[in-house]
């Protein structure tokens, strides 16, 4: 059986404090337009200390699979209702981002 939570996100950047497969998290998400690289996700002990840095929001893959080694307890899925590469416009209004673990 799969378990969904959708995780909470505001317009804008954003960081936050939550708890995911019971482990506090810190999670920031920030947009990147110079570069063209769109969507990015840091992910952080709720203390702050880093675990993983960077991560592109890619619409309909799961986000953590090249990071099974650091057994984060699932995947995270983005989906975007507007289309395949999020804007800084659907952060907050048509974008999704699910957690899902197998219990």
């Amino acid at each position: 059986m799969y378990i969904f939570q959708q995780l909470p996100l505001q317009t804008g950047p954003q960081t936050y404090d939550i708890v995911l497969s019971g482990i506090d998290y810190q999670l920031t998400f920030t947009y990147h337009d110079a570069l063209d690289l769109g969507w990015l996700l840091d992910i952080s002990f709720a203390d702050g200390s880093p675990i993983i840095a960077g991560i592109p929001l890619v619409c309909g893959c799961d986000l953590l699979a090249q990071y099974q080694h650091l057994n984060l307890g699932g995947a995270l899925i983005v989906l975007n209702a507007n289309q395949m590469s999020p804007t800084y416009a659907d952060m907050g209004v048509s974008l999704v981002l699910l957690y899902v673990t197998v219990i």
